[in-house]
Formats: structure tokens, sequence, C-alpha cells
């Protein structure tokens, strides 16, 4: 009854959110979360146990937010209903922080308003009282999405019809999400002499021993040769955290870029734990 540590629940809000669907975490069969249809349990519950947060993430890669903010609207509710009847107990615990999940895709910002700037006003005007509670979010991918960048040689390149397919040395092992559900936005730079052949429609695969081991087809680059350096923009989310050791592969080396100083330091070396 006195834990050292914060006891939540998580909350299914029961909302659609239009995320992809091997994202979609809050409809009526998801593994995550008490559906907030069994209200009356779930306040039986934070009465019963030191239950002193809430916790909402109702999917990733979000596409209505009107329905996320709902989501959060429901827990902000919970929540309040929750403390009431605490007090009305005579109980002096109460919910005191609520997290309200992540799930907004990257945004290049810019003058116009952002995604996350409206939805930071929708949640101001429609759940107020929520700045009351402590907050939490989880908006690690809108965050580091474009702080990050990865760099492969090309390790061989075969001609297949119109499409040059070229296999590279990091794959579903690091852009896991890209290979198995869609790409999500990574950028692919040439650099050095091949940046200046002519472009070719190009498919980008990876190292693994399966089919589905492709970066990301039909793209329109520079015809690439063994040796070749490619770059991977925006691979600062859900790349390298997420790594695979499918094929007991070597982990690459982590560098820190300051730019500003005009230093890069290794953070963490290349090596397999596997030899």
């Amino acid at each position: 009854q006195n834990p050292t540590f914060a006891v939540g629940i998580r909350v299914n809000p029961m909302v659609d959110t239009g995320a992809p669907s091997v994202y979609h975490v809050s409809h009526d069969e998801s593994k995550f979360g008490v559906p907030i249809g069994l209200r009356e349990e779930l306040l039986a519950a934070i009465e019963a146990y030191p239950v002193v947060q809430l916790h909402v993430h109702s999917g990733s890669s979000m596409a209505k937010l009107d329905s996320a903010v709902d989501a959060i609207r429901s827990v902000l509710d919970l929540a309040l209903e929750a403390n009431t009847r605490l007090q009305s107990k005579g109980i002096s615990r109460r919910i005191s922080s609520i997290d309200i999940g992540g799930g907004l895709m990257p945004e290049v910002l810019g003058e116009e308003r952002s995604r996350m700037e409206g939805y930071a006003e929708a949640l101001r005007s429609a759940c107020s009282e929520l700045w009351d509670f402590q907050l939490i979010t989880e908006f690690g991918q809108w965050s580091y999405f474009y702080t990050g960048y990865a760099y492969s040689q090309v390790e061989y390149a075969v001609q297949r019809g119109a499409t040059r397919v070229a296999y590279v040395h990091l794959g579903a092992d690091f852009l896991l999400r890209d290979a198995y559900v869609k790409p999500r936005g990574i950028a692919f730079e040439v650099v050095g002499e091949g940046a200046h052949r002519p472009l070719v429609p190009t498919d980008l695969a990876g190292p693994l021993c399966f089919a589905g081991d492709y970066l990301q087809k039909g793209l329109d680059l520079p015809r690439l040769e063994e040796g070749d350096g490619l770059l991977l923009l925006n691979t600062g989310s859900n790349a390298y955290a997420l790594w695979s050791r499918h094929c007991s592969r070597t982990i690459p080396a982590i560098f820190g870029v300051d730019e500003a100083a005009g230093e890069i330091e290794q953070l963490s070396p290349r090596f397999n734990p596997f030899v």
C-alpha cells in the first residue's frame, strides 16, 4: 500500500485516431490498457490500490488529432472523478500525473503553425484542467526524427530490368518500421563521385536474409556502384533504438556531432556481441 514508485493505470480510450493499423492501439481488441467503458471498475481500482497516475496513448502516426484530444479529455474526466471520490472517502492520495502519450508524425518547423502547436492549442481549449496535473508526454519520434543520420557504403549493385538494386549494410535491422510497415520519410543522399551520375530508378536493399529487407523501392537516385557512400537522413528516432540482431550482424558505431563546436565524438564503438 506504500510503494516507493508511482503506480499507474493505462486506459484504452476506445477512439479511432486514423493511425495505421499496426500502430492503432485504442480499438476494442487492443492488447493495451483497460477500456474506458469499464469506468466503475477503473474507479474502484483507483480507490482500492495506490494509483497516482493515469496513462493514455491512442496510437502512433495519428491522422485525427481531434480524436486524440477527445481521448485525453475522457481520461482527464476519469482522473477528476477519481480525485473527487478519493476526497469524499477521506483518502489523501490523488491522481497527480497524467501521461498523454505521443503519436504525432515528425514535421519540419517553419513560419506556419505546426501540427504540434495546433495539438497543444486544442488541448488547452478542451482540456484546460490538464495543466493542474504533472504532465508526461511521449513525443520521441516528433522530437528526434531529424536529429540523426546514418552512413553506409554500397556493398554491391545489380541491374534488374529498368531498376538498379543497390545492397547496403543497413536494412530492417536498423530501420525496422520502414521495412516492415512503410517508409517514414527517410531521405537518401549519395555522397562522393557517385552523386554526379545520372538518376535511375533504384531499390535500396538491406543485408538481411529475407525478401522484405528493403529500405525503400522506386527511388530516383544517381546510378549506384559498389563502394559508393550513402547517407540516410532523418534517422534520429525508431532506428538504432530498435536495432535487431537478425543474422547476428555487427552493431554500428554511434558518433555525436557538435556542429557549433565543429567536433565529432564516438559515443559507442562498432561491436558484435556474438563474436
